[in-house]
């Protein structure tokens, strides 16, 4: 869990107050290719 604070507190402090390009959309990219991630097991490399 720690890790994902990191990475959740990193990636806020990074991202520009843009109308679209924001820490909402970073957030809602980051969690939809989590999921994409765990259900397609052996789709993808470690590296990708």
């Amino acid at each position: 869990m720690t890790e994902l604070c990191y990475f959740l507190t990193a990636l806020k402090a990074n991202y520009q107050h843009l109308e679209y390009h924001n820490y909402g959309h970073a957030l809602s990219h980051a969690q939809s290719m989590y999921w994409i991630l765990r259900k397609t097991p052996g789709v993808f490399t470690e590296l990708e």
